[in-house]
């Protein structure tokens, strides 16, 4: 297994992947996802292990159930509110759950603007409650901006939500809700 800070590791598993892609089993891609886990485990802020994790997500879809690894990342992104990198995974994550939906719900009834509206309304409102007990954590607050950036700004059912959810930040910590006011205005949300 491969636990490593540097690129070469986590290059030297895709070269190896990557040369017989045929071979890989369930239990092989398992192992790799652990091997990430464990190296973002290891050594705090492991941008490799994410991308490596995302370069299997995108090269092995087959073998990884994208609720899973939403629910997981989930779990990570409550107890390593600093780790950026992990963000940016899971909101991959989000970008591939939106845009690919499953076969099964593939449909004239599917809109691809409210499933949107549906995911990222779900996230930000995570994200915002983190925000909330961790107001100096600046991973956050870029992963929020992040988050209204990509939202469909034309979703009227979008824009109430956040208003609503958000109506009542005059209440707390002054420097808090100037923070998200400015992340908002920032991203030309409002």
């Amino acid at each position: 297994a491969v636990v490593s800070t540097q690129s070469t590791g986590f290059n030297h598993c895709r070269w190896l992947l990557g040369k017989n892609p045929n071979a890989i089993t369930e239990q092989e891609m398992t192992s790799q996802l652990t091997m990430c886990e464990t190296a973002a485990e290891a050594y705090a802020h492991n941008y490799y292990a994410w991308t490596y994790r995302l370069w299997l997500l995108n090269n092995f879809p087959q073998f990884i159930s994208l609720n899973e690894e939403l629910e997981c990342s989930r779990k990570w992104l409550e107890t390593h509110i600093s780790q950026f990198s992990a963000m940016n995974y899971r909101f991959q994550l989000l970008r591939l759950i939106v845009e690919n939906p499953p076969s099964e719900e593939i449909s004239k009834n599917y809109d691809i603007k409210e499933e949107r509206c549906r995911v990222f309304t779900s996230e930000v409102s995570l994200v915002s409650e983190l925000v909330m007990f961790y107001p100096e954590t600046e991973s956050l607050w870029c992963y929020l901006k992040l988050l209204v950036m990509f939202c469909d700004h034309q979703t009227i059912d979008y824009v109430k939500h956040c208003k609503k959810k958000f109506s009542g930040l005059e209440k707390l910590d002054n420097r808090f809700a100037l923070r998200f006011k400015e992340t908002i205005i920032a991203a030309n949300f409002f």
